[in-house]
């Protein structure tokens, strides 16, 4: 006879706010009428800015060029001018979950959130690094949501990084959290093929959309007692860290040329 969680796993999830990847994740366990206990989110202005206006428009000009860093502060004033009407928050207050915004996941704050909150699984997308003391507080499982395929493209802007090296397909893996960055065992996976009409912005709400999905395929199964993974190879891990604005420009200047079948 199976071993059945369904009426006692209890789900937190962990994002950013402002964040499409701890959106979809969110809706999708909901819609699937998963117990979601609460929400600990922290606040994307306060992470963009927390080194001073001056010095986070500086650095993200010289370490990533002017479209990223337009895409920042229109991402920044978003966030400021919509004020109380947050996704996460709205979404949360309509389907009764609590909500709790905080300025760093790995803080005393954060942990005392989650002992209260007592999650049987604890789920992380698009986060800072959750240490170990915060990774304990689950009863059964700390899960992440990363899009590459793992153990490939490891780190930051994984989708990029698979087109700036032209690959055919990008992948999307739930694995299981631990201390270091995307390690864990992996719970599930998935392909998307690359088409001649994809670029950052499709592929990744591609990503996002299928992450959602594998998400709640991985807490189905926890829900019937499954929680195996697989180890990953960590001998063909490839890790990369953020692009520099040189390499951001190529890559557009690539993807100009497939679209228009010239240089820009």
């Amino acid at each position: 006879m199976r071993n059945s969680y369904r009426d006692t796993l209890r789900i937190v999830l962990l994002t950013r706010t402002g964040r499409p990847s701890g959106e979809k994740i969110l809706k999708a366990l909901v819609l699937s009428k998963k117990k979601v206990v609460g929400v600990v989110a922290e606040k994307r202005s306060s992470i963009l800015l927390n080194k001073g206006t001056y010095n986070f428009f500086k650095k993200s000009l010289r370490l990533h060029g002017y479209p990223f860093l337009i895409a920042r502060a229109l991402e920044f004033l978003k966030g400021f001018v919509g004020g109380n009407k947050d996704f996460l928050k709205e979404f949360c207050r309509e389907h009764s979950i609590p909500f709790y915004l905080v300025d760093d996941h790995n803080s005393a704050s954060s942990k005392h959130i989650l002992q209260t909150l007592q999650p049987d699984i604890l789920i992380s997308a698009n986060t800072r690094i959750i240490k170990g003391h915060i990774l304990n507080t689950p009863a059964k499982a700390a899960v992440n949501f990363h899009t590459s395929k793992l153990p490939l493209y490891a780190g930051l802007d994984s989708i990029f990084w698979a087109l700036y090296y032209g690959e055919k397909e990008i992948g999307v893996t739930v694995h299981y959290l631990a201390e270091g960055l995307d390690t864990g065992d992996i719970l599930s996976q998935r392909t998307i093929p690359v088409t001649a009409d994809d670029d950052l912005s499709s592929l990744t709400a591609k990503a996002n959309d299928i992450g959602s999905q594998l998400m709640v395929e991985t807490v189905e199964r926890f829900e019937n007692g499954d929680f195996c993974g697989t180890a990953q190879d960590l001998g063909r891990r490839t890790y990369f860290s953020w692009p520099t604005s040189a390499q951001r420009r190529e890559l557009r200047r690539r993807m100009m040329h497939q679209v228009y079948g010239k240089s820009s």
